[in-house]
């Protein structure tokens, strides 16, 4: 769907922003097997001393030491499905990417299994069909996808809506209402292969909002662990950072406005009607797209455990033909310990004792990243 895949560009602020004197380069470290690699926007995650690269086009994983070294590379592909209904067999795609300390996730329809040599294991089936039987329940493709493992279970928690309309224009709202996207979490045994239906939903503050669609809030919650496996949870329209355990419990909110949002960053409603004709529907897509590209937008939280620091990014509206802005908040102790502008073209990895890893998106659009970076923000 053409607005997912635009608001999905927008979930991740890594491409937009400017530079800053307080953003350095530490070091750079050529990517290997470039010949290989076709994607502007790899999945790359970086575990203790290993990388671990997945490339959309080629559908090659690599992975790497600490040095980029490469170690094991192979291709991984989910297959084919029949469509429903249809005899047609379309092409599943891994949606994202999760690496545990011996396991390696891959995310299509189920979850794909592989350990550090590469090696396939049993895939771990999720079902999406909704507790509730008046509601369907969409995956959405996107960072809100993580993994709690243990000896003898594991549970995910992906992204997901549960929207009332039958639509395959606009997934998220009717005449009745439009929910927020929440997280459910799968319970899987990790010897059971058979589908597994949600376990739970998940981040309870998320509820019907009623009467109006506050855009800003569409598409845009982020999730990552904290410390002691709390989750953190950031909203595209909210300030707040807000921080779970995993029966998803509100422990604690924390969060100021970025000082560089002014009061001109507003974010626009869409009142309801009766009216649930496919024009209004349109006109209602329409209106989504064009302000989900200039709303101000509060965008992924970074857990750094060694500094116990959480980082977040936002980005101001953007006005006229103006680029977008991207700043980086630092939170230490629930406290704001640093708010400033960051480079626009990093793609970050992970944050670790302070140093923030990351590759360049090129402009392009189409030529795949050449190295990771090491940046360090000076003054924390």
């Amino acid at each position: 769907m053409k607005l997912l895949l635009i608001l999905l560009v927008l979930s991740h602020l890594h491409c937009l922003g400017q530079n800053n004197n307080n953003v350095i380069v530490l070091d750079s470290l050529l990517i290997p097997l470039k010949d290989k690699l076709f994607s502007n926007i790899p999945l790359i995650q970086k575990k203790n001393d290993k990388f671990f690269i997945y490339d959309f086009v080629s559908e090659r994983l690599l992975i790497a030491d600490i040095n980029l070294n490469p170690l094991k590379d192979a291709i991984l592909s989910p297959g084919k499905a029949l469509l429903v209904n249809s005899s047609k067999e379309v092409k599943l795609l891994y949606r994202n990417m999760y690496v545990g300390e011996k396991t390696i996730y891959l995310l299509s329809s189920s979850i794909d299994r592989y350990s550090y040599e590469l090696f396939k294991q049993p895939r771990h089936k999720l079902s999406y069909k909704n507790p509730n039987d008046s509601f369907r329940t969409i995956a959405v493709p996107d960072v809100g996808f993580l993994v709690q493992e243990s000896n003898k279970k594991n549970y995910y928690l992906v992204r997901i809506y549960t929207p009332s309309t039958k639509s395959n224009l606009v997934d998220v709202c009717n005449k009745d209402f439009y929910q927020r996207p929440m997280y459910a979490i799968f319970e899987k045994n990790m010897v059971d292969t058979a589908y597994t239906s949600i376990e739970r939903m998940i981040i309870p503050h998320d509820k019907i909002y009623q009467e109006k669609l506050p855009l800003g809030y569409t598409y845009m919650q982020t999730i990552t662990f904290g410390k002691k496996g709390h989750l953190i949870t950031t909203e595209g329209a909210s300030e707040k950072i807000r921080i779970y355990n995993i029966e998803g419990k509100e422990i604690e909110v924390l969060g100021e406005k970025g000082k560089y949002m002014t009061k001109n960053d507003t974010f626009p409603y869409l009142f309801y009607t009766q009216d649930t004709s496919r024009g209004f529907l349109q006109k209602v897509e329409k209106f989504m797209e064009r302000n989900a590209s200039r709303n101000p937008v509060y965008g992924q939280a970074y857990y750094d455990a060694q500094s116990d620091k959480i980082y977040r990014e936002y980005s101001p509206s953007v006005v006229e033909e103006e680029r977008r802005r991207r700043y980086m908040q630092i939170y230490q102790k629930k406290k704001l310990r640093t708010d400033i502008p960051f480079p626009t073209e990093y793609r970050i990895i992970s944050i670790e004792n302070n140093i923030i890893w990351t590759y360049k998106v090129n402009p392009d659009g189409e030529t795949p990243p050449q190295f990771i970076y090491k940046l360090k923000i000076l003054g924390i």
